[in-house]
């Protein structure tokens, strides 16, 4: 029987419970649909959201870790905030630090307090955007797979509030020096320049833009909308 998307669990019990006994459950919508809602649980506060990540027990994949562009501050050690930018900074759709070799396999959201109105965040199947790729220009769909892509940003030496994309360096990277950064960026494969106000330009490996999932669908996985319409600030351009 076909899964709706996203798939929804409703309760009114324990979610914490619930997701200590059911992860191979949940593994296979997930692997089917990609998301699960869970509604109607009691998750009064970030401490309890905390308990709910534990609960499913997958390794931490910490803030501190990440290449994450965004700055985020961590409410617990597995729980932190989305970004830190206005709410007039807009955030595309993405696939969390796909523009980075290091990325979650699995992503828990939760908000603490809902709006009154808007703050709806959109999903999208990435396979089945894919497959439509695939039948409306096959020949771009196909450079996607066999090419990958590469990504370019501007970090700044301190972080950046005012941008959906200003972690500095030093956050990114976990160092303190030029030289300490440095050393991070070719263990990584990146290219670099340093630039004026200790700005540090990167440009990624090449990496994927397209990945193939277990049973072979493919997905498009990848940064690429996020960072033409969204990657500006006073230091980047998406045109760049």
């Amino acid at each position: 029987m076909a899964l709706n998307f996203p798939h929804v669990i409703e309760d009114e019990n324990d979610l914490t419970g619930f997701l200590a006994t059911a992860k191979d459950e949940i593994g296979k919508v997930l692997q089917d649909v990609g998301t699960v809602l869970f509604r109607g649980f009691a998750i009064p506060n970030p401490e309890a959201f905390h308990s709910v990540v534990e609960a499913y027990g997958e390794a931490a994949f910490t803030y501190e870790e990440s290449l994450s562009n965004a700055v985020r501050l961590n409410v617990t050690s597995r729980v932190f905030t989305a970004n830190e930018a206005p709410s007039d900074v807009e955030i595309f759709l993405h696939h969390e630090m796909a523009q980075t070799p290091i990325f979650p396999s699995k992503l828990m959201f939760y908000c603490e307090v809902a709006p009154e109105y808007g703050g709806t965040t959109p999903l999208c199947r990435s396979d089945a955007l894919f497959s439509e790729l695939e039948l409306r220009d096959p020949e771009v769909a196909s450079a996607f797979d066999s090419r990958g892509v590469r990504y370019s940003n501007v970090m700044p030496s301190e972080n950046d509030k005012l941008s959906g994309q200003g972690r500095s360096w030093r956050a990114t990277l976990g160092v303190d020096t030029p030289s300490a950064a440095e050393e991070r960026l070719d263990f990584l494969g990146y290219e670099w320049e340093w630039r004026e106000n200790h700005t540090l330009r990167v440009i990624s490996p090449k990496l994927p833009a397209v990945r193939t999932l277990k049973d072979g669908r493919k997905t498009f996985f990848n940064q690429l909308i996020a960072a033409f319409c969204g990657w500006s600030d006073k230091r980047n351009s998406a045109s760049s």
